[in-house]
């Protein structure tokens, strides 16, 4: 009888446990979706900057997608969805209140090209891949903000692209430099169109990079060959499909 009513007891516990998770959670959920709706309203009147709001919507992406792996150790596994999910909230207030698509899209472009870093970070670079956003970053910045933003999100995409990756060198002012220049010379282009522009950034930065690379910073022409044909094969697919559309809804 007694074990019963213990076990009663422990039963009436934990759903009452489980209640108080949930009700902590939605409070969170709406407290985050609130707090985001009006900090991005804010900058969207005292800010009139979409590079601004592209740039803090990326951080606030990043923090939030950090916090909830952080949740996610703190916890056991199993709760990866409920707490993952309270990423989503803040995201959606803060596309909905965003006057312009352009921020949404560089942001969304920074993330997937963060999520490429990390995925290589996991192979321990024993595959390194020419894999990442950082051309078609730079190029439809540059064609739809002009040089210098172009210029500007081409170096950030690169050096973000060392620091999620963690595999800094003193190569980087050689990668960084040269889209660099890409960026503040491929609006000047914009009359070629920006699938044969991009192409031909990719093959001349492979080219440029891995030749300095190799005959001057003691690079291994076998990992430069790999790196630059995986490179150019994907923005020849990402600047014949993908940048054509995502130019016709920016301009």
């Amino acid at each position: 009888m007694d074990e019963q009513q213990n076990f009663g007891k422990g039963e009436k516990v934990y759903i009452s446990l489980e209640m108080g998770d949930l009700t902590r959670n939605l409070l969170i959920v709406i407290a985050s979706f609130l707090a985001t709706a009006i900090i991005s309203v804010l900058i969207k009147h005292l800010l009139k900057s979409n590079i601004v709001m592209m740039i803090l919507l990326v951080a606030a992406a990043i923090v939030s997608m950090f916090f909830a792996m952080r949740i996610a150790k703190l916890y056991v596994k199993g709760y990866v969805e409920r707490y993952g999910g309270l990423v989503i909230p803040p995201a959606m207030a803060a596309i909905f209140v965003v006057s312009s698509l352009k921020p949404v899209v560089f942001a969304v472009l920074f993330l997937l090209h963060s999520a490429a870093c990390v995925f290589l970070r996991q192979l321990k670079n024993t595959a390194r891949l020419g894999i990442e956003l950082t051309m078609l970053i730079t190029i439809l910045g540059s064609f739809v903000y002009g040089a210098k933003i172009g210029a500007l999100l081409g170096a950030t995409a690169m050096l973000m692209d060392y620091a999620m990756s963690a595999r800094f060198s003193y190569f980087s002012p050689v990668t960084t430099g040269t889209y660099i220049l890409i960026g503040l010379f491929a609006g000047n282009f914009s009359s070629f169109g920006i699938t044969a522009v991009g192409i031909a950034a990719a093959v001349v930065y492979n080219l440029a990079t891995s030749f300095i690379i190799v005959a001057f910073m003691g690079g291994h022409s076998e990992k430069c060959f790999r790196f630059g044909l995986s490179n150019i094969a994907l923005n020849f697919v990402l600047f014949t499909t993908a940048a054509p559309w995502l130019l016709s809804i920016l301009k």
